[in-house]
């Protein structure tokens, strides 16, 4: 059932390289992942393939992070995940990071504290427990900063921090 998922949704696992997993299971070029996975790239780098509106394939280069994976509309939406459940103190550490970019597509990562959007970029996003910091290395995004309900557009070279 979750396969019939998976390939429904179009989200398959490019080329991979060191070790990355999806549900605590080794992930292999062409697999199949099911919405929602939980995928960890923080030992490896995954390059995601989805579908894009209105028609093609989009392809994604993740690493170093944990996430959940969804896709909508040609939008793939990644969802920051921490190993650490516990109670998070403030001690300056990152406690959640991902490095996310296209040449051809649109993603959203949602962290602690801000929703980045991304066409044609490269961005890395880092949650501390008071704050998250955006940094863009390639293109434009879109952050939309969850407190404040504000957003703002960063080009290549800049970087904020929300919290």
């Amino acid at each position: 059932m979750i396969a019939l998922l998976a390939a429904l949704a179009g989200l398959t696992a490019g080329s991979v390289t060191g070790t990355v997993t999806a549900g605590g299971q080794p992930v292999t070029a062409g697999m199949a992942l099911a919405p929602g996975a939980t995928v960890d790239t923080s030992a490896g780098t995954l390059v995601l393939k989805a579908p894009k509106t209105p028609s093609g394939t989009q392809s994604l280069t993740l690493t170093g992070g944990l996430f959940t994976v969804n896709e909508s509309g040609g939008l793939v939406k990644l969802v920051l995940q921490s190993k650490d459940t516990r109670v998070c103190l403030e001690d300056g550490k990152v406690k959640r990071k991902l490095t996310a970019a296209t040449s051809s597509g649109r993603f959203e990562i949602t962290a602690r504290w801000a929703k980045v959007t991304v066409a044609k970029g490269r961005v890395t996003v880092s949650d501390k427990c008071q704050t998250t910091t955006v940094k863009v290395e390639k293109g434009s995004a879109k952050v939309r900063d969850l407190a404040k309900k504000r957003t703002l557009t960063l080009k290549a070279g800049k970087r904020v921090t929300i919290g």
